[in-house]
């Protein structure tokens, strides 16, 4: 079965290539996934599956079923792309200015449809469904909320669920899988400061919010260093800090907007609580105003030890245990965690450097691309994982 599937994912290459490249000319943003959901139901349909469209505003999901009943695997694929003006060069660059697929979406949906098209061939020999999920707006990790909310692991109900993620810190034909705690959590902190401003040379006359601002930025790295533990993880970065309209005005507010990770629930409470009141402090020093803003977002990534036990043995098989390896887990987020956290399951990095390139150029850049090869690999190996768990109805906790 194993050597199959890699036999029929090579077989059907061309069509992945065609199909990622197709996407990766027309990117879209998340919530306007509009082509793309279009695409992927069209070829879903050619291949001889029921659709259905419209989850979540632009989500996909279809069912392969076997002739046996049984247990249902689920598969997911990301479809958003991000706001990045490509300049990879490709003859097949982005069409959509100041879009691309800098993440490997265009990728996952590829190596989904092929894995979908593999388990056609080979429906009649299923103990149970596969469920194929494409869904919408991952990078701001709304979308496998709004997924699940819709009922994407109901009817029939999903008994565990995997997902990869192409890494180009791999090189293509290897696989790397991810420890229990995978990816972080990931939270957003904005706060204003109000003056009143004034003029630049006269800041006795004024309560100076971009004074009290670049004191907070500091302030909150203390959080790190000294009130969490050495040996847990964490970060506060911030990407945001607007004010002022000249360089010798003093301005009435400043706004700054940062991110917050860390890998446990405990950290992140005390995260939450130590920021919040390093803010309010700095607020009274300076005698400036505050509003403060903590949203909470996508939970910790939780893969299930056992089904990654399950995905390693099954990997080392296909590919050889020198081409399996455990990576560390990532201060990133992955909307994933909420599947998780209904069903087993576990998502694994799918290498996709060509050969002596790993890490050349990183995700979410504007030069990053793939060795299309790596469809090959994904397809098979997402196709086989789900057939040898309907074949075998283990148990995952």
């Amino acid at each position: 079965m194993l050597d199959y599937c890699m036999q029929e994912a090579r077989e059907i290459r061309d069509d992945m290539v065609r199909w990622r490249r197709d996407f990766h000319q027309h990117p879209e943003l998340m919530h306007q996934e509009h082509r793309t959901s279009e695409a992927i139901a069209s070829v879903l349909g050619e291949i001889g599956l029921e659709v259905w469209s419209g989850l979540a505003g632009t989500g996909v999901i279809s069912l392969v079923e076997g002739k046996k009943t049984g247990k249902t695997v689920g598969l997911r694929a990301d479809i958003d792309a991000l706001p990045i003006q490509e300049a990879t060069g490709l003859p097949f660059a982005s069409k959509n200015r100041g879009i691309m697929h800098a993440c490997g979406h265009d990728v996952h949906m590829a190596i989904l449809l092929g894995a979908a098209k593999i388990l056609r061939r080979f429906q009649e020999t299923l103990n149970g469904c596969v469920k194929l999920i494409f869904q919408p707006a991952e990078e701001d990790g709304s979308g496998a909320k709004a997924m699940i909310k819709e009922g994407v692991l109901k009817d029939p109900p999903v008994d565990v669920i995997l997902a990869t993620h192409v890494w180009p810190g791999l090189e293509v034909g290897q696989v790397g899988l991810l420890p229990d705690v995978a990816f972080a959590s990931s939270d957003t902190i904005q706060m204003e400061y109000r003056g009143p401003g004034g003029h630049g040379a006269h800041p006795e006359a004024t309560r100076d919010p971009i004074l009290a601002a670049a004191h907070l930025v500091v302030a909150t790295q203390s959080v790190i260093s000294r009130n969490v533990n050495p040996l847990e993880s964490a970060v506060v970065s911030f990407g945001i800090i607007q004010g002022g309209t000249a360089h010798n005005i003093i301005p009435d507010s400043v706004m700054l907007k940062g991110t917050v990770r860390c890998l446990d629930s405990e950290v992140r409470r005390e995260l939450k609580e130590r920021i919040q009141v390093l803010s309010e402090k700095i607020a009274q020093a300076f005698g400036v105003e505050h509003n403060f803003q903590y949203l909470q977002g996508v939970p910790v990534l939780r893969n299930s030890p056992s089904v990654n036990r399950w995905i390693a043995g099954l990997f080392e098989r296909m590919l050889s245990k020198e081409k399996v390896s455990l990576q560390r887990p990532s201060m990133g987020s992955e909307d994933f965690a909420y599947y998780l956290n209904k069903s087993p399951g576990a998502i694994f990095r799918l290498g996709c450097a060509p050969p002596g390139e790993s890490g050349r150029y990183f995700l979410h850049t504007d030069c990053f691309t793939v060795d299309e090869e790596t469809m090959v690999y994904g397809a098979a190996l997402m196709a086989a994982a789900a057939m040898e768990y309907l074949a075998e109805q283990p148990k995952m906790n």
